[in-house]
C-alpha cells in the first residue's frame, strides 16, 4: 500500500499539480520527486512527528482555511476530499469538482496564508462519496 500510495503522489506531481505544495512536504513524495513545494508554496517543512490536523470539508466554502486556521489555533488542516470527477479518472479535484483543481488558483492564497504562520495541510483522498461512485483515485490506478 505505501508503494501504490508514493506511485500515486509522484504521478500526481509529475502531472503538473501542485499537490506536492499542498501538504506532501520534505518527508515522503516531495523527496522521491525533489520538487518539494514546487515553487507556489514558501513551505517546505515537513510534518511534526505528532500532529492534530482536524478534516476540513473543501465543499464549505463559508469559511475560508486561513481565518479557520488562525482563530481556532489548529496550525495543520486535513483537507477532504480528493476525488476524481469520474470513475476511471486518473485526474484528483477538490470533492471531484473540476472547478476546483489542485492548483494554487483553488485555495492557494489560504494555504500559503497557513503555512506562513508555521502550519501545513494535509490531503485527504477518498470519502463517502468517492467510494460510492468509485471516484477515489486509489480505483483508477492501474
Amino acid at each position: 500500500m505505501r508503494r501504490r500510495t508514493a506511485t500515486l503522489l509522484t504521478a500526481l506531481a509529475a502531472g503538473g499539480t501542485a499537490l506536492l505544495a499542498l501538504g506532501a512536504t520534505a518527508s515522503g513524495a516531495a523527496a522521491a520527486t525533489g520538487s518539494a513545494g514546487a515553487g507556489h508554496y514558501p513551505s517546505s517543512r515537513p510534518l511534526p512527528q505528532t500532529v492534530f490536523a482536524p478534516y476540513y470539508e473543501m465543499y464549505d466554502t463559508s469559511t475560508d482555511l486561513a481565518a479557520l486556521s488562525q482563530q481556532s489555533g489548529a496550525r495543520y488542516l486535513s483537507l477532504a476530499f480528493l476525488q476524481t470527477a469520474a470513475s476511471g479518472s486518473c485526474t484528483a479535484y477538490w470533492d471531484g469538482d473540476t472547478t476546483k483543481p489542485i492548483a494554487p488558483s483553488s485555495y492557494g492564497a489560504d494555504i500559503a496564508a497557513i503555512q506562513a504562520h508555521g502550519g501545513n495541510v494535509i490531503p485527504s483522498f477518498g470519502g463517502y462519496a468517492a467510494d460510492t461512485t468509485t471516484t477515489d483515485i486509489a480505483d483508477s490506478m492501474h
